[in-house]
């Protein structure tokens, strides 16, 4: 999502910046050909006779109006080219703004094509899931946490809240610095490692946990681990809420939560 977003704004500022510096350019070059012409009742400032007494800022202006007619193609006619010089440059100009155009509305339908792609697929497995559901009689319940994971896994996708797939492009050694930096204060406070030096921790956020710990995010009500199951990974709840049901009749229920990702109280570890 940021880098379509930056791609947006950098298109933007392509397009007012390098459109107002050609439409300016172009200004002055209409009034540079009409002022230093040979026969001035030849240019196109001759069409007005009051231009002939108006000040350089107007003059400046009318200029302006010409070149932004041409180069949104809009043309009313009303100010045109008189002599060959003039008619020579508004050729030159109407061709470049052919390219200019095209350039524009190629960058900016690839941007909209692969933005509404991203959101059919989404929409095509949105439709999947619910017809598969609805086909097998899945319980509502079981529907919506389907739905819901298929939800945030999307919106995880668009802002790029997976951040696994950007460290496993680094190096080892910056892989090491930046788990250590964002998981060695969770593991630090987990009453597991209580009594584990610094240097031990260390080299367990180091060496382990760079290749093995992973940020995953739950919708609500999503099942994480199932009573009875053999667990094989450990979590550690850095935000939200966690609801542990020991039996559908006599519920222990444990709330946790955390705000702003600062630590609100102990964190536990769920196995």
């Amino acid at each position: 999502m940021t880098l379509l977003k930056g791609a947006w704004v950098g298109g933007v500022r392509f397009g007012v910046g390098g459109g107002g510096g050609v439409v300016h350019l172009s200004a002055c070059c209409l009034y540079l050909i009409a002022h230093r012409y040979e026969d001035q009742s030849a240019t196109w400032l001759a069409l007005d006779a009051s231009a002939a007494r108006e000040s350089i800022p107007r003059l400046y202006v009318r200029a302006i109006y010409w070149s932004t007619t041409t180069l949104t193609t809009t043309g009313y006619g009303d100010i045109h080219a008189v002599n060959w010089k003039e008619m020579l440059f508004s050729t030159c100009f109407m061709l470049f703004n052919m390219g200019l155009s095209a350039y524009l509305l190629g960058n900016m339908t690839t941007l909209i094509v692969e933005r509404t792609g991203r959101t059919r697929r989404f929409r095509e497995t949105i439709q999947a899931a619910s017809g598969f559901a609805q086909r097998n009689h899945l319980p509502p319940r079981l529907q919506d946490q389907m739905l819901a994971h298929l939800c945030l896994k999307y919106r995880a996708d668009s802002e790029w809240l997976q951040q696994q797939e950007i460290i496993d492009l680094l190096p080892k050694a910056i892989q090491s610095s930046i788990s250590n930096f964002l998981f060695y204060g969770l593991v630090d406070q987990v009453y597991l490692f209580n009594g584990v030096s610094n240097d031990t921790l260390f080299q367990l956020v180091r060496d382990i946990i760079v290749s093995e710990m992973r940020a995953e995010y739950f919708p609500p009500k999503e099942d994480v681990i199932l009573q009875n199951e053999a667990p094989t990974d450990f979590y550690i709840l850095v935000s939200g809420a966690v609801v542990i049901l020991i039996s559908s009749f006599s519920p222990c229920i444990i709330a946790l939560y955390f705000e702003n990702s600062t630590l609100y109280s102990d964190i536990v570890f769920l196995n």
